[in-house]
This record gives structure tokens, C-alpha cells and sequence, in this order.
């Protein structure tokens, strides 16, 4: 997620970074970080979704405010308390669940686990939303934050089969995300295979795509001129006033 909290920051807009998967991947990591305490779990793979928690609030709070256009003090408050209320939440669940998964009824935590995993994908599918209004460009997304993800799910995974006991829902829930990650690679490498001659001939006029795009669109108006034939312009119309000229002076 760092890749794309400096993506935002950088170009100054979260254009393309829907708030309702940022929002819905921050909240299920409470069910998610407290299936995988009580379940005791690699400390890496406890860790991780706390970190995925607050950097998805982070990235959260940069669309309220580049989007939505909120305050920065504003976002910053509502960021604050939703993760402090999020924490809250796991606390309590970690200690209610833990008392009957000790009497050996597990039910409950895997019905957090469940929706951990469902809410991991769902969280996705806004980002297909947006691919398909663009053709399958994933617009704003930072593809390094994908790749990282990508990786991070593979490398959970083995830390899965690395323990003694392989927890088949953990591994679920991290080869859907897998999947459906990948998936977002593959329509933007799509989209980058069908554009790619309109990507070279805005390269070429010194245009990015968007620009030659639009300006394609605009028609003539919108159209970069040419510095020759502005000039040529320029010595024809300056030859018209020099013969305008001489025939006034013979007159």
C-alpha cells in the first residue's frame, strides 16, 4: 500500500482509488488480525494485518480529501478515531472468541474468518468497477502496490505451509486476494497491449495518452499545431502585405 499512498501524493489526486475499498479493506482486518491471534498464527502473518489496517486509513484519508474534498484536520480526526475504534473492536473480539475456542467451540472464529476473506474480496471488486469504466485501465491503482501485494499473498501462503498445521481458510483467503489481483494485472496489461499505438503517437507529438486522447476528440481546435506550418503561415501572410503595400504606393 506505500506504493500507492506516494502515487497519491505525488501526482496529487486519487483519481481511480475507490474510498469504499480502502474503507472496507481497513475493516476487515479486525476480523481478519484477530482470526489469525486466536488462531496463533506466525507472528509475521499477526502482524500483517494490522499493518494493512492503517495503511489502507492512510489511503483512505488522502481520497477524503483529494476526492471528496474534506479538510486535511477533518480526515486526519476521522482517521484517527475509525482506527481507534477498529483496534477497540479487535481487542474485544480476540477476548470474547478466545474464551469459548478454548472450550474447543470454534464456530465463532471461523465465521470471522469467513468474513474476513469475503470482505477481503469484495473490497476488491470496486477496483474492477473502475478498470471497466476505463477499458480495463487501472487508472490511479500503482502497479507496484499490486505486484507487492501479490507477493505478499504468495509469501503468506507459504508461510502457511510452513507451520506445522496448514490453515485451509487462511489459505482461501489469500489465494482469492491472489487471484483477484492478478486479474487486475491482466486487464491493464490488456489495455496496454490494445493502446499501444496510440500511446506511441502521443509519445511521439510529446503528449501523455489522456492529452492525445482528448485532444483527438476535440478535433482541429484541440489539435497541436505544427511550428512549420505556423510559420509558413506567418511568410505568406507577411508576402500579402508587402504586395498590398507596393500597390497602394502605385496608386
Amino acid at each position: 500500500m506505500i506504493p500507492q499512498i506516494y502515487k497519491n501524493w505525488k501526482r496529487g489526486s486519487t483519481d481511480g482509488v475507490p474510498s469504499l475499498m480502502l474503507f472496507v479493506w481497513a475493516i476487515s482486518e479486525v476480523p481478519m488480525g484477530a482470526y489469525v491471534i486466536i488462531q496463533k498464527m506466525n507472528i509475521p502473518i499477526q502482524i500483517q494485518p494490522q499493518i494493512l489496517a492503517v495503511l489502507c486509513l492512510v489511503t483512505w484519508a488522502q481520497t477524503l480529501v483529494m476526492t471528496h474534498k474534506w479538510r486535511v484536520w477533518t480526515a486526519v480526526l476521522t482517521t484517527f478515531a475509525t482506527g481507534a475504534i477498529f483496534a477497540v473492536m479487535e481487542v474485544l473480539l480476540v477476548i470474547g472468541l478466545n474464551i469459548p475456542y478454548k472450550r474447543g467451540v470454534d464456530w465463532p472464529v471461523l465465521f470471522i474468518g469467513i468474513l474476513a476473506g469475503v470482505m477481503l474480496g469484495l473490497g476488491l471488486l470496486p477496483l474492477y468497477y473502475e478498470g471497466w469504466k476505463r477499458g480495463g485501465r487501472a487508472e490511479g491503482v500503482s502497479t507496484a502496490f499490486l505486484f507487492t501485494d501479490i507477493l505478499g499473498a504468495f509469501f503468506s501462503l507459504l508461510a502457511l505451509i510452513a507451520q506445522s498445521h496448514f490453515d485451509l481458510l487462511g489459505g482461501i483467503q489469500y489465494s482469492v486476494v491472489l487471484a483477484l489481483e492478478v486479474g487486475l494485472l491482466l486487464l491493464h496489461a490488456v489495455w496496454l497491449w490494445n493502446t499501444r499505438k496510440i500511446r506511441a503517437a502521443a509519445k511521439r507529438n510529446g503528449q501523455t495518452y489522456d492529452e492525445y486522447v482528448s485532444s483527438d476528440s476535440d478535433g482541429p481546435k484541440g489539435a497541436k499545431k505544427s511550428p512549420s506550418i505556423s510559420s509558413h503561415g506567418s511568410d505568406e501572410e507577411k508576402r500579402s502585405e508587402c504586395h498590398s503595400d507596393g500597390a497602394k504606393e502605385e496608386v
